[in-house]
């Protein structure tokens, strides 16, 4: 019929995730990983929106290659992630003794820039 679009289920079957661990590292789901095509030559730079003081968001963009001022992607097994540790310690995120799961939402999809919500009352205390 004209005037209708069906989506595709599997396109939409999670929400883009990923996980500070308790030992800084940023880890992604396997959607994530498969919907972003994130490989080891990925690079991530992390930016904020506000200043070092008073921000709400994380900002991930992902860049293809090695980019300047970027994280480097590193893998184990099928698993993909990245170590800012130092800089979570310097933003005061509080990761040791927990895992902090964020939601990430499209900023510029195009050019690859999602804004992280910390998912409230989904941490891993064990």
């Amino acid at each position: 019929m004209d005037g209708i679009t069906f989506f595709e289920a599997s396109e939409y079957s999670s929400n883009l995730r990923c996980t500070v661990q308790r030992s800084g590292r940023i880890g992604f789901t396997d959607f994530t990983q498969k919907k972003l095509g994130i490989n080891e030559n990925i690079t991530v730079k992390i930016g904020i929106d506000g200043t070092k003081d008073s921000f709400q968001h994380l900002i991930f963009q992902f860049l293809e290659g090695k980019e300047s001022g970027g994280f480097k992607i590193n893998k184990a097994g099928n698993y993909y992630y990245f170590n800012p540790k130092a800089l979570l310690d310097e933003l005061n995120i509080v990761y040791t003794g927990k895992n902090i799961i964020y939601d990430m939402a499209p900023l510029n999809s195009e050019m690859k820039i999602y804004k992280l919500i910390k998912k409230e009352n989904k941490v891993n205390n064990t």
